[in-house]
């Protein structure tokens, strides 16, 4: 019931919408809500500027009038300001450096942070993709993680990237528990896996508000070793299902070679 409450407070003080994935426990839950509320508190009290601002107003052109080599020598710059103010910036995916200049003069200039001491002994990081969210660079890399977590025999209920239930094409529906367990009976059958190859050949998601779903299909191939050091070759096509929820790609939904 105190979390609820504590719930509610961000909800109505700070417009903030909580939830909790994986099997996280009350008190657990309890202790988070309670730091969070302490930190926005503490962080409200302090005064804020503009990145702009705290760089000094520096002088720099418009990215449309600069050419390739000059934008190269105006962009060094820029970087070179902003880690004299302790300001990282970071990106995921690959941009050009066109993109990247545009992105610090007219979007992240604009950006309000604190402005206090704690700026003048720690680096102050922005990540490039929170602010244009990369999907497909999202679903590749949590594809890579599942099949890696895979071959290493590391997929359980308190993984992230499991959705909390999985949705079947008959439209049953399974808690995440059942299908760990699953999967777990499934590592059990062999002592390793290995020699794994595989490709990712397409990714596509739906944005649109009543589906937010995704997918990543290919191919792969591996060896699953019975502990009396049989070997079995195991190869086919995979496809795994994803959803958007809370800003964030979970698996609701996989066809995976060997596993049914």
């Amino acid at each position: 019931m105190e979390n609820e409450l504590l719930e509610l407070k961000l909800r109505a003080e700070k417009g903030a919408q909580t939830h909790f994935m994986g099997n996280i426990s009350p008190e657990l839950q309890n202790v988070f809500l309670k730091n969070i509320i302490a930190f926005e508190d503490s962080f409200s009290k302090t005064p804020f500027k503009s990145v702009f601002e705290i760089l000094n107003k520096p002088v720099y052109p418009a990215e449309s009038e600069l050419n390739d080599h000059a934008l190269e020598i105006a962009y060094k710059s820029l970087i070179k300001i902003l880690d004299n103010r302790n300001i990282d910036i970071f990106y995921h995916g690959e941009y050009s450096l066109r993109t990247k200049y545009k992105f610090i003069t007219e979007e992240l200039f604009a950006e309000e942070i604190p402005c206090d001491d704690m700026l003048n002994v720690m680096r102050c990081c922005f990540n490039y993709e929170e602010f244009h969210p990369n999907h497909a660079l999202d679903i590749e890399d949590k594809t890579i993680s599942f099949i890696d977590d895979w071959m290493e025999h590391k997929l359980d209920n308190k993984h992230p990237d499991l959705a909390e239930s999985f949705i079947f094409p008959n439209g049953k529906i399974m808690h995440k528990d059942e299908i760990t367990i699953k999967i777990i009976n499934f590592f059990k059958s062999f002592k390793e896996f290995k020699n794994c190859k595989y490709s990712i050949e397409e990714i596509n998601f739906d944005l649109s508000p009543d589906t937010r779903m995704g997918f990543a299909e290919g191919f792969i191939k591996y060896t699953a070793v019975l502990y009396d050091n049989e070997e079995v070759q195991i190869e086919g096509p995979y496809k795994i299902y994803y959803s958007l929820d809370y800003g964030c790609w979970t698996i609701v939904y996989f066809v995976f070679p060997g596993f049914n």
